[in-house]
């Protein structure tokens, strides 16, 4: 799923108490996003709403009556803590390797020590 439908579906979770119709406009939604406005509010609710994420009872004019489906809920709590997984795997991939090349440039700086000792 991308991003705008990401965020759009965690919008329509916070706003829409467990399963509960809600009438909601287009300024609400786009408040709610981080990165501003979704290109096509519209269209990336109607990719909601053909995966069973979210369930509109209409959409007229920018206002839609939304309610959100426990589908959507749990994907987007799984993508959550996949995100979080993900952003715990790259830092201990940087960490390995900054501490596998800090090991390494103390140990060449030891080694060429040792040998300026010998010679």
């Amino acid at each position: 799923m991308d991003e705008d439908a990401l965020d759009l579906l965690a919008a329509v979770n916070a706003l829409c108490e467990g399963t509960s119709w809600r009438i909601l406009d287009e300024s609400e939604l786009s408040e709610r996003l981080p990165h501003g406005r979704a290109e096509d509010i519209a269209a990336v609710l109607g990719r909601l709403e053909a995966r069973r994420f979210i369930e509109m009872r209409y959409a007229e004019g920018g206002t839609y009556c939304i309610r959100s489906l426990p589908a959507g809920r749990a994907y987007a709590v799984r993508a959550r803590e996949e995100a979080l997984i993900a952003a715990a795997r790259e830092r201990r991939l940087f960490f390995t390797a900054f501490s596998g090349g800090a090991a390494g440039a103390v140990l060449g700086a030891l080694l060429a020590f040792l040998f300026s000792l010998l010679w």
